[in-house]
């Protein structure tokens, strides 16, 4: 699925990585890419048979000691060879541990994270790799004028510029275009 607007996304941020991607497909970066693409399962429902011994007979009930759990990476992408070589230090880890055919997977976080997701996503990639092979790149789009995805490549030209297209807005200023990033 390729969200059209922000309202068919999750966050500000995941809108703010579809333009980005919009514009790495559009200069060659990236050959495909597709929003919330499938499901894995991690876990299986884990159960064990408890004996209850009742007024007249012994019974056998079922026990549930965790529910099935999965878990859905934000993004599929395909990188071309070109983005395999200009991307390399984002995805890195992806590619090193075995990405088949320049496929990564990523899930996007915002610069602020409460309830301690960061360790959250942190046990979710370590078993994702664990059970199926598969390294998720975290991707955070904006962090600051030093740090993030847009700083490390390009800003997306709609996030550069004030509405009135004329002057370069605080991203603008400290984060390169798509062109000025494949110059480089």
């Amino acid at each position: 699925m390729i969200p059209l607007n922000r309202e068919s996304v999750k966050s500000d941020e995941e809108w703010s990585f579809i333009l980005w991607l919009q514009e790495a497909t559009k200069h060659g970066l990236v050959e495909s890419w597709e929003y919330e693409p499938r499901s894995f399962v991690l876990f299986e429902k884990q159960t064990y048979i408890e004996t209850v011994e009742m007024k007249t007979k012994v019974k056998e009930v079922e026990r549930v000691l965790h529910q099935p759990e999965s878990y859905t990476p934000d993004f599929e992408i395909k990188l071309t060879p070109l983005g395999a070589g200009k991307l390399y230090e984002v995805f890195k880890p992806s590619m090193l541990s075995g990405m088949a055919d320049y496929t990564v997977w990523v899930d996007v976080k915002g610069a602020y994270n409460p309830n301690d997701q960061p360790r959250y996503f942190s046990s979710t990639r370590k078993a994702m790799y664990y059970v199926h092979g598969i390294w998720v790149t975290k991707i955070v789009p904006f962090a600051s004028a030093k740090k993030g995805l847009f700083v490390e490549t390009f800003a997306p030209e709609s996030f550069r510029w004030i509405k009135n297209g004329k002057q370069l807005n605080r991203i603008g200023r400290s984060c390169r275009s798509c062109v000025e990033f494949l110059n480089d």
